[in-house]
């Protein structure tokens, strides 16, 4: 048995190394016109043909500040994308939040050890502002 568990071991290894895990990390800071948004839910989502998953979630900080990294172990990631929700330039704390969708470039998806230091910074957002890909969540 323990034979068995270290060849699955030997030969997991080059499919590691061959680029079958993917990392992808971003940050930025969000903002409400002169204001620091805290507490938005940033989410790293994955959308391959037919479905959606999420890689990762945080929140943004008390300065607006947000990093996330997620991986994924299939051989590319197809389109990956951030999702911030949020209620920023909305009239009350009833309505419904507003959702953006920011896509990077996928020269910042690395392999793991390949370019540490490889982060895709959005820089300061500012959600007040109307943005192309903006719905109600």
């Amino acid at each position: 048995m323990k034979l068995i568990c270290s060849m699955l071991t030997v030969l997991s290894v080059p499919l590691l190394a061959d680029g079958f895990v993917e990392t992808l990390r971003i940050q930025g800071t969000l903002m409400c016109g002169q204001v620091p948004l805290a507490n938005v839910t940033v989410q790293l989502i994955e959308r391959d043909p037919g479905y959606f998953y999420q890689l990762a979630s945080t929140v943004s900080d008390s300065k607006g500040y947000f990093e996330i990294e997620g991986w994924n172990e299939e051989s590319a990631m197809v389109e990956p994308f951030i999702h911030i929700k949020h209620t920023c330039g909305l009239e009350d704390d009833k309505s419904e939040p507003l959702c953006m969708k920011i896509y990077p470039s996928l020269d910042y998806v690395v392999q793991p050890l390949q370019n540490l230091n490889s982060v895709y910074d959005v820089g300061i957002l500012n959600l007040e502002a109307q943005y192309q890909d903006l719905a109600n969540c």
